[in-house]
């Protein structure tokens, strides 16, 4: 039940791709293990730091949506 609640808040919050993907990865929805930023970061070709700073923000637009 949190899972279908966390899906559906993503899904209705004006996220970038990136974010979308970021956030998926690394709490491990689709049936994924969760990874780690610096794992991310390699399948992006990005570093760990780039995937930290686009997660922060895909959380505040997440957290900002959840308090409407």
């Amino acid at each position: 039940m949190l899972k279908e609640v966390v899906q559906k808040l993503l899904n209705s919050t004006k996220l970038t791709k990136n974010e979308s993907l970021i956030i998926r990865l690394y709490y491990g929805f689709d049936n994924i293990e969760p990874k780690s930023y610096r794992s991310i970061g390699k399948s992006l070709n990005t570093s760990h730091e780039t995937v930290r700073l686009i997660y922060n923000s895909a959380m505040k637009k997440i957290i900002f949506k959840s308090k409407l």
